[in-house]
C-alpha cells in the first residue's frame, strides 16, 4: 500500500493466485477458504478501517447424490443426475466475483484406467457460473455401452481460478452408472 499526501488516503493492489509457485513480490497465495483482512489506523484524525473477505469455498451441495452413489441404466434409457453447487462462504465475506461451476473430470469403465473428460453421449446441460451452480448431467447409453460400469467424476471449482479447489476439500464426486446387459428402454 502507497500513502499518497497529507490526507492520507491509501490506494495499492494485491495479485491472488491459487497456487505459491513462481509467486512474485506483489502476489499472496490463497487456499480454499482462506481470509484475507486489511486495518489501517490513522491517528490524525483517529480513523479505523477494517476489512476482512474470505477466498471463495466452493462445494457440492444437495440435492447432489453423494461420492460414489451407484445407478442403473439400460440402452437407449434417458438418464439424468441433477448436481448444485455454491460457494459457502457467508454473503456478507464472500470474495466480489468469485462464481462457482462444475466441470467433468475422469472416467472409467468396468475399473480399467481413467480418462480424462466423460464417455461419449454424456452431457451437463449449460449454466452460467453463480454463486449457486446447478446443472443437469444426461445421458442416454447406447449398445456398446451395454453390460458396463462407469464411474464419472466432476469437480465443483471456483469459475475465475482465484483458489486452488482439490479432492481434499471435497470437492470431487464420482458416480457409478451401470448400464444392464440385455435390457433395452422402449421409445414411445
Amino acid at each position: 500500500l502507497t500513502q499518497l499526501g497529507s490526507t492520507s488516503t491509501f490506494s495499492g493492489s494485491l495479485r491472488a493466485r491459487p497456487s505459491s509457485v513462481g509467486l512474485a513480490s506483489d502476489e499472496v497465495y490463497i487456499r480454499d477458504g482462506d481470509t484475507l483482512a486489511v486495518s489501517y489506523y490513522d491517528p490524525k484524525p483517529i480513523t479505523n478501517v477494517f476489512f476482512e473477505v474470505t477466498s471463495p469455498r466452493p462445494r457440492f451441495v444437495a440435492p447432489t447424490p453423494d461420492h460414489m452413489t451407484s445407478f442403473e441404466s439400460a440402452m437407449d434409457c434417458p438418464f439424468q443426475i441433477l448436481l448444485r453447487a455454491q460457494d459457502e462462504v457467508i454473503p456478507i465475506r464472500r470474495l466480489p466475483g468469485a462464481l462457482v461451476t462444475i466441470a467433468p473430470t475422469r472416467y472409467r469403465r468396468n475399473a480399467a484406467q481413467w480418462i480424462p473428460g466423460v464417455p461419449g453421449g454424456v452431457s451437463l446441460s449449460a449454466s452460467d457460473p453463480a454463486v449457486e451452480f446447478t446443472t443437469s448431467l444426461s445421458w442416454r447409453p447406447r449398445v456398446v455401452h451395454m453390460g458396463a460400469r462407469f464411474e464419472l467424476c466432476f469437480r465443483v471449482q471456483e469459475a475465475n481460478d482465484l483458489v486452488l479447489v482439490t479432492a481434499e476439500f471435497h470437492t470431487e464426486r464420482c458416480f457409478v452408472v451401470v448400464v444392464a446387459k440385455c435390457r433395452k428402454c422402449l421409445s414411445p
